[in-house]
């Protein structure tokens, strides 16, 4: 991150029909930062999505959760960034991994978006794949069961508590990237449960 204008975009659906779905992982950690930084009330932004302003370890950056549908995420992460000067590598991404199991995160400096059509919409708009990512484990699919409904499920009962703790994991994730950046919390969030590298 070159330091500049800093946004953390967590992407998902509008609406009560898509609250607390497994797609909406990225929204609910967008809550979860905006909690523990101290972070402004959202409000709406040109009516494209809804933001914050946060602080941690003495630098200010911004939250957003874009309000456009999934599939069209980078629209408003695009404006929000040229509107504040933030360049393609001080946009932070976080959204679900159906390939990665429930509890687990992943964070990369860039990449494709292994088939997420968010963070596809997000490529397509800032004109580049590098930019970071947070990735929250939804996972496994059933095999009987089709991808697209799969992310449009609500999380169980038996998975509250997972989720609660990979949410507890990711918002310190997030938080380490506004302080260090994001190859020291690579260094320190992207290993498995067990203290191991990720598989």
């Amino acid at each position: 991150m070159s330091g500049g204008a800093l946004v953390i975009a967590g992407l998902g659906n509008p609406g009560p029909r898509y609250a607390r779905t497994r797609h909406n992982a990225g929204f609910m950690l967008a809550d979860e930062v905006a909690r523990r930084a101290g972070a402004e009330g959202w409000q709406s932004w040109r009516g494209m999505g809804q933001c914050a302003r946060g602080e941690h370890a003495g630098r200010k950056f911004w939250l957003v959760k874009p309000q456009t549908f999934m599939n069209d995420s980078g629209v408003m992460v695009r404006a929000f960034a040229d509107y504040h000067g933030a360049a393609r590598g001080d946009v932070l991404v976080c959204c679900d991994d159906i390939a990665l199991e429930l509890g687990r995160i992943r964070i990369r400096g860039g990449g494709s978006s292994g088939g997420h059509n968010g963070v596809k919409s997000v490529i397509a708009h800032l004109g580049g794949m590098d930019f970071p990512r947070l990735r929250m484990g939804i996972g496994p699919r059933p095999a009987w069961m089709e991808g697209a409904a799969f992310v449009l499920e609500r999380f169980s009962e038996t998975e509250r508590e997972p989720l609660s703790q990979m949410l507890d994991e990711a918002a310190k994730a997030a938080l380490e990237i506004v302080e260090n950046g994001v190859e020291a919390a690579m260094n320190r969030h992207n290993r498995a449960p067990d203290g191991g590298k990720p598989k």
